[in-house]
């Protein structure tokens, strides 16, 4: 016996501790002697948790399971140590045990229990991660690499033995004895890459077009022009940092200007639109200012700078009235040059010290004091853009007088609202449309060109995101939950099987409502066999003769036939209500009972599903024989003001009772308990009609 492992120096007691050592049981003894030298040895034997039940339902019950023994012995010479008690604790009862048998015994069943989850919860030896392992004691290595087989034959002998061990999710297998086995990281394939250097620069020649070029060889030109040789084709040259102004002595290589790039540089810049557009434009929330929320980045001081955000040649003005942009007064020629928006810029800086300018990233500047407000749309923007030419009447400025521009503005608050408002209702009518042809299809860009271009007014792309969302909001309730109404549909066709005229009324009605649950390419067969239902039941209520009935009733088995294939290719599932697609959050259990329910409920029954509470409901009964088989009725759903709301059919569970002075309920929740992984609460209740 190990000397840290703790004994009693009773032959009887220390015995016992060997074998709960043998099976790697949790062996606890606290000793304590008296002064007239009474010795009494408190001994606990209890199952390790594995780690993977740590903080479980089934790793407390496990915790539960313990041994308890009461060692004494008198300090009179040659005395013997005796067993005063003996107790064997479960989850929900303790037991005396009478003799060194039933002890032994009791030792016995906790390390077999012990073994059996210890290996339900060890890695398989063919989950061990292909790969040299070091080995790590107490957090100290001591093995550089282990082959990966050898990690293997340890997992496999520590499964037949019951050993425990678990693996984390790196593949680090541990053992309970301190020991790690950490898979090495392929050192080829795991090794970082070589950084790649993504800034740019743009490199501007005699104040043309600008170009990106990379930061390396931006400064690889600055460092040129300032040594040797590259220094004698110089004429002048001022830097500050990563920028630059080289003044070549060559008039072809001209005056190079180098800056660092900024994010409009870098975005590719939008192809001109028509000045209808480009100057109606409005970024600016309708219950915004333009000082607050002017879009792109800061220009100044703590942003970018300003000659770095005016980068263009040329703009085109527009000023803030009536929170619209407006083109200004004829006189007041609405092309500006370059230089002449720095000085805009710098003007109203100086005029306020909360003035904000910011550069968009189409390079629009926007401008504001607080009181006025401007932007400066670069001309490049405007398709057909002409320094001579009003960009919003198109009238020249030789002869279009002084007065104010009749177009180049943009929607007021009030016309942006009605817009908006004729955008969403417009969304909506498509989002309709969506779900009654296209089912539970993604609503990409191209789907949605496909899904309306038959229209006679097909949406705009700018249109798609609200069509998108309205999609979203509109879902309906079986598209919510395609499992639970295939689920639904699928019990409509197992009461058909009757071939009830009005049973089989329901499988078209449930087809119909199930078709916008699944995608557009199952929608022919759905539709088909729908309507193969809806024209069976009819002729089996007219059918006179023999004959006419029975080949009403072949059509009719024809019908649910197709159905049933129908239902199966949406849902595979849908035969069969299964414990692991049981819905275990409130807003799951909400929407499962909403698609379940979605035919043949009022709007009333409909709606309570968002007021009453979600619980998963336990019914349980014992059988008439004996009583000891309990069966519990397991269904999640609402507790509707109007009574409970099913969200799926029911779970059938039996079991045999543990404890017969406990009821059905009360056992169901002792045994059957621990198994829920639910977010909502477990109402266990007997079953009244037994």
């Amino acid at each position: 016996m190990s000397a840290a492992k703790p004994t009693t120096g009773i032959a009887n007691a220390d015995e016992l501790l060997e074998l709960a050592y043998a099976f790697d049981l949790t062996v606890d003894v606290q000793t304590k002697t008296t002064d007239d030298g009474f010795t009494s040895h408190v001994v606990r034997i209890s199952i390790p948790v594995p780690p993977a039940y740590a903080g479980t339902e089934l790793g407390r019950l496990i915790a539960a399971e313990t041994l308890t023994l009461l060692w004494t012995r008198s300090g009179r010479k040659g005395s013997r140590g005796r067993l005063d008690d003996a107790t064997r604790f479960d989850p929900t009862s303790s037991r005396k045990l009478r003799t060194l048998r039933e002890v032994r015994d009791a030792v016995e069943f906790l390390g077999h229990e012990s073994t059996t989850h210890a290996r339900a919860t060890a890695p398989l030896p063919e989950e061990v991660v292909d790969a040299p392992h070091t080995v790590h004691v107490d957090g100290r290595q001591v093995h550089p690499g282990l082959p990966a087989d050898n990690v293997r034959h340890v997992v496999k002998t520590r499964r037949a033995k019951g050993w425990g061990c678990h693996q984390d999710e790196t593949g680090t297998i541990h053992t309970d004895n301190g020991r790690s086995y950490v898979p090495l990281v392929d050192q080829t394939a795991g090794a970082p890459a070589t950084p790649v250097d993504e800034r740019r620069h743009v490199r501007t020649v005699d104040g043309g077009t600008p170009q990106i070029i990379s930061t390396r060889d931006a400064l690889a030109e600055m460092n040129d022009a300032m040594m040797k040789p590259g220094q004698r084709h110089v004429r002048e040259m001022s830097a500050a940092g990563s920028r630059a102004r080289i003044v070549y002595r060559d008039a072809e290589r001209g005056t190079v200007e180098l800056r660092p790039a900024t994010a409009a540089d870098l975005t590719t810049a939008p192809a001109a639109r028509p000045a209808s557009v480009v100057l109606a434009t409005d970024p600016i929330p309708v219950d915004g200012s333009v000082l607050t929320d002017m879009p792109g980045e800061s220009v100044g001081p703590a942003g970018v700078p300003t000659r770095d955000a005016v980068a263009h040649d040329a703009y085109v003005a527009q000023e803030r009235n009536g929170g619209a942009w407006q083109l200004p007064n004829h006189d007041n020629r609405a092309h500006l040059t370059r230089a002449d928006v720095i000085g805009a810029t710098a003007y109203v800086r100086k005029s306020s010290a909360h003035a904000r300018v910011s550069v968009d990233t189409d390079g629009t500047v926007y401008v504001s004091n607080g009181y006025q407000a401007a932007r400066y749309i670069p001309a490049s923007l405007i398709a057909d853009c002409s320094a001579d030419l009003c960009p919003g009447c198109s009238t020249p400025y030789a002869s279009n007088g002084d007065g104010p521009c009749t177009g180049g503005r943009s929607l007021t608050p009030e016309e942006r609202q009605r817009a908006a408002e004729k955008d969403q209702r417009r969304a909506h009518a498509y989002a309709g449309k969506w779900w009654a042809e296209q089912g539970t299809d993604t609503p990409t860009d191209d789907a949605l060109r496909d899904a309306f271009q038959h229209c006679t007014k097909p949406p705009r792309p700018k249109l798609y995101p609200a069509i998108r969302d309205a999609i979203a909001a509109s879902t309906p309730p079986v598209a919510a939950a395609p499992l639970f109404a295939a689920h639904a549909a699928y019990e409509s066709v197992m009461h058909a099987t009757s071939l009830a005229p009005s049973d089989i009324q329901d499988v078209a009605h449930q087809l119909e409502e199930l078709r916008r649950a699944a995608p557009r390419r199952l929608h022919a067969q759905i539709h088909a066999a729908a309507v193969a239902a809806d024209a069976a039941w009819p002729l089996i209520k007219t059918a006179g003769s023999l004959a006419e009935r029975n080949a009403a009733y072949d059509q009719a088995r024809d019908a649910v036939t197709r159905a049933r294939a129908a239902i199966l290719a949406v849902a595979p599932r849908a035969h069969r209500m299964h414990g692991t697609d049981l819905p275990a959050t409130d807003t799951a259990i909400r929407a499962a009972a909403r698609a379940y329910n979605a035919y043949g409920s009022t709007s009333d029954e409909l709606i309570g599903t968002e007021y009453g509470p979600a619980v998963v409901r336990v019914r349980c009964r014992s059988d008439r024989g004996s009583g000891w088989t309990v069966t519990a009725v397991i269904t999640a759903g609402v507790n509707a003001p109007f009574g409970f709301l099913p969200a799926h059919p029911p779970l059938v569970v039996k079991f045999t009772r543990k404890d017969g002075r406990l009821d059905p309920a009360e056992s169901a929740r002792r045994l059957i308990g621990p198994m829920f992984k639910v977010d909502v609460p477990v109402e266990y209740e007997n079953d009244r009609r037994v």
